[in-house]
């Protein structure tokens, strides 16, 4: 399964590697360890950051329902939320 995550005002850059520097993403992916869905083994993550601009959250939750994502997870902000469920009805959104 591919999981679209999306942040209202985190970098891509710092929602990644091992280690990502956000605690948020951190804890995100700390979870779905606990729940047996290890990145790169069962599982892939496209991220993407609104980069607090709401216009660019429509346009890279666009690009994750374009790619079929099978869950896009968004956190933070209503704004980013409501993006999300008005860019997929197919698509479940977890916020």
């Amino acid at each position: 399964p591919v999981v679209g995550l999306v942040l209202p005002n985190i970098a891509v850059p710092d929602m990644t590697g091992a280690e990502p520097r956000s605690h948020l993403v951190r804890g995100f992916i700390d979870g779905l360890v606990q729940a047996g869905w290890v990145e790169g083994r069962n599982i892939r993550i496209e991220r993407r950051s609104a980069e607090g601009d709401p216009a660019k959250a429509a346009r890279a939750i666009a690009e994750l329902v374009e790619r079929r994502v099978d869950v896009i997870a968004v956190g933070g902000s209503r704004w980013l939320q409501d993006a999300a469920v008005k860019a997929t009805r197919t698509i479940p959104v977890v916020a």
